[in-house]
């Protein structure tokens, strides 16, 4: 599920948990993870977010809202909430 949360930092550690399991598992059989998910925003990493949350700080987006109006806004995240289909800042 981690592999589906469109955050491209997790996407690469749960790329990397899968193949040394893989590698470990005495069946060898690999391990699969649906395409199906939250895409990858365009523009910046939710890395980023993740580490303001472990850090406690503000950080500063710039984005689109739904009309296509450009919006910035600094906020002091506290959670990313992933669903199957949409990532979700708490802040």
């Amino acid at each position: 599920m981690i592999s589906r949360t469109g955050d491209r930092g997790l996407e690469q550690a749960a790329a990397g948990a899968a193949r040394k399991l893989t590698e470990v598992t005495e069946l060898g059989k690999s391990l699969f993870s649906p395409s199906r998910g939250v895409k990858a925003p365009m523009h910046g990493d939710l890395s980023d977010i993740r580490n303001a949350i472990r850090t406690e700080t503000k950080s500063h987006l710039h984005y689109h809202d739904v009309t296509r109006i450009s919006t910035e806004r600094t906020i002091r995240p506290i959670a990313i909430i992933y669903y199957a289909e949409a990532a979700v800042i708490a802040a």
